[in-house]
């Protein structure tokens, strides 16, 4: 999987830095947030990595869920860095 698969699959769930201020949007925890992780781990067919990896780009705060990198360029060297 690419970066381009991967932004275009956060997309999907509604997370993306398309905000006024420019910052991650969020997304409902645990009900979007737990069906994205779900899909991310049948997308890898048991392989960990999508599935890690938005566990350690995300965060959640009052119930809501949003990316911690501050870009896409941060997603992206993140995602290059992970195994």
């Amino acid at each position: 999987m690419n970066f381009q698969d991967v932004k275009q699959f956060l997309e999907s769930w509604g997370l993306h830095y398309d905000t006024p201020d420019g910052v991650s949007n969020d997304i409902p925890y645990p009900q979007v947030y737990g069906r994205m992780r779900s899909e991310a781990w049948a997308l890898g067919k048991g392989n960990p990595r999508l599935y890690n990896f938005i566990e350690r780009i995300t965060d959640t705060t009052d119930g809501r869920t949003y990316l911690t990198p501050e870009s896409w360029a941060e997603v992206e060297n993140a995602w290059n860095q992970s195994s």
